[in-house]
């Protein structure tokens, strides 16, 4: 590889680590071709993008102010950049998920908003619901007050309605 090849990649690096939502450092070591396509395939689905490049292009591209010092220690050996460009959860888990099955995948690290985490944070981030769900978790505990509300003015009422249809019921058996 030449140098402006290494500067190509450099660049690549950067520029998706700066429009990237997050990203994760994953050792790949030992992972078959087929698999790697498949875990690429898997990435898309999700919105995440995987990079496989020299560690020490990886480090450079990613210390110059773009990544947190603790981030670019992990990039030691074979890395895989994983790059999730919308729901960071969503591509924790497919990461996460892939790295059960296949031993030879295991997820070091991951970074967002400048905020690095180590693997057993990023394996609870890929359990955490999507944002569709969390948004209807939100909707359904603003909605559980007036709906409350509802189902008691709705009960006081039938009380009403059965109060005065006994009322009935006792002057018509007294008639």
């Amino acid at each position: 590889m030449n140098r402006q090849q290494k500067e190509r990649v450099i660049g690549q690096l950067k520029e998706s680590f700066q429009q990237s939502a997050g990203a994760f450092a994953a050792i790949y070591q030992g992972l078959g071709v087929m698999k790697m396509q498949a875990l690429r395939t898997q990435l898309r689905e999700k919105g995440g993008a995987l990079h496989v490049a020299k560690a020490r292009l990886m480090r450079i591209a990613l210390s110059e102010g773009v990544a947190q010092d603790a981030f670019v220690d992990t990039l030691r050996g074979q890395i895989c950049l994983v790059f999730a460009q919308k729901e960071l959860p969503e591509v924790a888990k497919v990461l996460c998920n892939f790295a059960k099955e296949n031993d030879a995948l295991k997820v070091l690290s991951g970074s967002y908003d400048k905020v690095v985490f180590d693997s057993t944070e990023v394996s609870r981030l890929a359990k955490l619901p999507s944002r569709e769900v969390l948004l209807a978790q939100v909707a359904g505990t603003l909605n559980a007050p007036v709906a409350s509300l509802v189902r008691l003015l709705h009960t006081l009422i039938a009380r009403l309605v059965w109060l005065l249809k006994a009322i009935e019921d006792q002057k018509q058996a007294n008639a």
